[in-house]
């Protein structure tokens, strides 16, 4: 949402202020007519590049508001969230386990490890409330605490965050009181898996989803977000994961990805956070860019213009019932086979690991492999 400048062909004319908002997910574009430049600081005189720069100010300005809105609207949940937990968990006894063992030995300029902590504190304390079990009897109603895992679809990582903290809680409160305490224990089983499924089936974050090819990406182009088509096109051409497309707006760097060129071909090297049953130093994937259309997705990443879409029912809207952010990924096998390529190569790039012997004890991960790829004029 924001004003748009709009290069022009004319001598007298050279540009035109337009709105752009999104309705439902669709882009609409208004013409501004020009009563209402004046209102908004522009002049008819004014280069392109002067209504350029007024137009970024108002957007800046703009960005300033809805995110100063949202502050307020936050800050008051939040309050009135904090009187509801004060009714069932002691004040006296939080501030005292915040301020010596939830928080202890933070200093004041860690915001980034004291926001999460604090999120992550906030999110307890509202299972704990929904419950209202003392610490010394989780263990035996940990099924409890698992249905609420899944009726709020946390992620399996968060809900392993969520746990980690309430133990802190549930040793701190029993210490104080001279009882008896358990740790509540991850879900393992038939539990652990209806809380990965009720969280893959709300946030369409699983592995299962129907590929979504180019084509299908270029016919639904005018409709969708530019930052969401970027976000695909990425996760088409270099058939990455959802949180490793995320990942790429991350400054470069060996915990992060980067940009190389190997014998004249650029590549894209993407460092693999999931991987974590491997040495460090081969959690990285190289990449190749063999088609012009991986070329382009550099320059996507350069600009940081790509975002996630915001919900799964906003991806079935534009690719169908089936479909995941992983459709990208899904359907990148079929493309390289397209473009002539073969397995032994393409799964390397895809970060794979669950290969042959061969593959994973003598398979060059680092070597930029590939073959020409010819397209008929």
């Amino acid at each position: 949402m924001g004003y748009n400048i709009k290069r022009l062909p004319y001598i007298k004319r050279s540009w035109k202020l337009q709105f752009i908002s999104y309705d439902d997910n669709k882009r609409a574009i208004r013409d501004l007519s020009e009563t209402e430049y004046a209102r908004l600081g522009f002049q008819a005189s004014m280069t392109y590049d002067q209504a350029c720069a007024r137009k970024d100010q108002l957007n800046a300005q703009g960005h300033i508001k809805r995110t100063e809105e949202k502050r307020v609207v936050i800050s008051k949940r939040l309050d009135a969230e904090e009187k509801v937990l004060d009714a069932f968990l002691s004040a006296t006894d939080v501030q005292e386990f915040e301020q010596t063992v939830l928080l202890a030995g933070l200093e004041a300029i860690d915001f980034a490890k004291r926001n999460k902590l604090e999120s992550h504190w906030r999110k307890a304390r509202r299972i704990l409330s929904k419950l209202k079990f003392e610490p010394q009897d989780w263990d035996f109603h940990k099924r409890r605490f698992y249905e609420v895992f899944a009726h709020d679809a946390m992620s399996p990582s968060y809900v392993k965050k969520i746990i980690g903290v309430l133990n802190l809680w549930g040793r701190f409160h029993c210490r104080k009181y001279g009882k008896f305490f358990v740790p509540l224990k991850s879900a393992t089983g038939r539990e652990k898996e209806r809380i990965a499924d009720a969280y893959y089936e709300e946030n369409g974050q699983g592995n299962e989803s129907d590929p979504i090819t180019p084509a299908q990406l270029e016919s639904v182009r005018s409709q969708m977000a530019p930052e969401w088509y970027n976000w695909f096109y990425l996760s088409i051409w270099f058939g990455l994961r959802p949180g490793e497309v995320n990942n790429l707006k991350k400054p470069q760097g060996p915990k992060t990805w980067h940009v190389g060129v190997e014998n004249g071909v650029p590549f894209l090297a993407v460092y693999q956070t999931k991987l974590t049953g491997i040495a460090r130093d081969k959690r990285t994937k190289f990449i190749p860019c063999i088609v012009a259309e991986q070329v382009a997705a550099l320059k996507i990443i350069e600009s940081g213009q790509f975002q996630q879409a915001s919900h799964v029912r906003h991806i079935r809207k534009y690719f169908g019932e089936n479909t995941t952010n992983y459709g990208g990924r899904k359907g990148f096998e079929d493309l390289m086979r397209s473009l002539g390529q073969a397995m032994e190569d393409f799964y390397q790039w895809l970060g794979h690991q669950n290969m042959n012997r061969t593959y994973r004890d003598y398979k060059n991960k680092k070597s930029l492999r590939f073959r020409p790829v010819v397209r008929e004029r």
